[in-house]
């Protein structure tokens, strides 16, 4: 749960291509197995783009705002 929370905003963002990702590639499903399979394989996808982004672009972002931080003199 900690892990999904580092990454909900990539969640938020990529869930609309992974609907239609998923949709594109279960075109050729017939409607029993592509109904049953079509909740999972958009949570997965959508899990996987975001945690993607997570690792290469938000950490490498996330390391150089250590380098960057104000630190007040006295």
């Amino acid at each position: 749960m900690i892990y999904l929370g580092r990454i909900s905003y990539g969640l938020y963002v990529f869930h609309g291509l992974a609907l239609v990702l998923v949709v594109h590639a279960c075109k050729s499903l017939p409607p029993s197995e592509k109904w049953a399979l079509f909740p999972l394989l958009a949570l997965a996808v959508t899990i996987l783009l975001a945690a993607a982004s997570y690792q290469w672009l938000e950490l490498p972002f996330l390391r150089l705002k250590k380098r960057f931080q104000h630190v007040q003199s006295r």
